[in-house]
């Protein structure tokens, strides 16, 4: 064999060792990226190739979600004030009924109150509307939650019929400041008149007029007539003429003495009953003016 084939023939056999060992190389690439994919590790060595489990990392087997869209920033809030310390009055009644009570009978009782605020309660005044009826307060200072009383007494001496009586409660409450309470009832007289009010009116000058008043016990109650008054101008009441134990009668005329158009005048009973010493008995009357 000449030098020169033998040199082509070294070339050729170097071109065929490269090519198979190209191709080993070529699928060993292939097989090592395809095991990472599936999990498995290839190894090659003297011995071949062998395939491995790939080492599973912290988060295998866990499901894989999408990333999650960030949280809208929050609203800021602004911060509560601080409540105003202040005191706040609250009744349970304000209106007291006492129904029907005998004359000179007293009439009590307390409107009951709490402070329903934060801050110390003050009664600055109790204030009555007449001087039959008392009122007063034993604590003026309530700390909150602290209850108290509102002690009325209305005398009911001298008075009959239909009543009603203002009691003003005044405090450092600023959404009310002053707080009104009433009593209210019906006074039975123990002595009764009839009628309770006289009225003459039209009477012509230098004429007499007489009206007849009735004076009797409720219940039956037996009494005496001690005295009569009078006051008022051309005003005449007669002795008392007793009809029965609880039943008296009296005459009152009147005698237009004057030119002017009005006048008036009141009859006073003294009684021996203790409730009801004195009985009045207005009069009214309208005079017509001369022509």
């Amino acid at each position: 064999m000449s030098r020169r084939t033998a040199q082509w023939l070294g070339v050729v056999i170097l071109a065929g060792i490269a090519f198979v060992v190209g191709d080993i190389v070529g699928w060993s690439n292939r097989s090592i990226a395809g095991a990472w994919r599936t999990g498995r590790a290839v190894t090659t060595s003297s011995r071949g190739t062998r395939e491995s489990r790939a080492p599973r990392s912290a988060t295998a087997g866990v499901p894989q979600y999408d990333a999650v869209p960030p949280a809208p920033p929050r609203e800021r809030r602004a911060r509560p004030r601080p409540v105003a310390r202040a005191p706040r009055i609250e009744f349970d009644d304000t209106e007291y009924d006492f129904g029907t009570v005998l004359i000179g009978d007293p009439v009590e009782h307390d409107f009951v109150f709490r402070n329903r605020g934060n801050a110390p309660l003050t009664i600055n005044s109790v204030v009555t509307g007449c001087g039959c009826t008392a009122a007063f307060v034993e604590e003026r200072q309530l700390p909150p939650g602290r209850e108290g009383r509102v002690k009325t007494t209305f005398r009911t001496e001298g008075r009959t019929g239909a009543q009603r009586k203002s009691i003003h409660v005044e405090t450092n409450d600023p959404e009310q400041p002053r707080v009104a309470l009433r009593v209210a009832g019906e006074i039975k007289a123990q002595i009764e008149v009839s009628p309770r009010v006289i009225y003459a009116f039209n009477i012509p000058v230098g004429k007499v007029v007489t009206r007849t008043v009735t004076i009797s016990g409720a219940d039956r109650y037996a009494f005496q007539i001690a005295a009569v008054s009078v006051v008022g101008s051309g005003i005449h009441a007669s002795e008392p003429k007793r009809l029965a134990e609880d039943r008296y009668q009296i005459d009152v005329t009147f005698k237009r003495e004057s030119t002017r158009g009005s006048s008036g005048g009141l009859v006073t009973l003294k009684t021996d009953s203790r409730r009801q010493r004195l009985v009045h008995v207005p009069i009214r009357t309208q005079l017509p003016d001369k022509r």
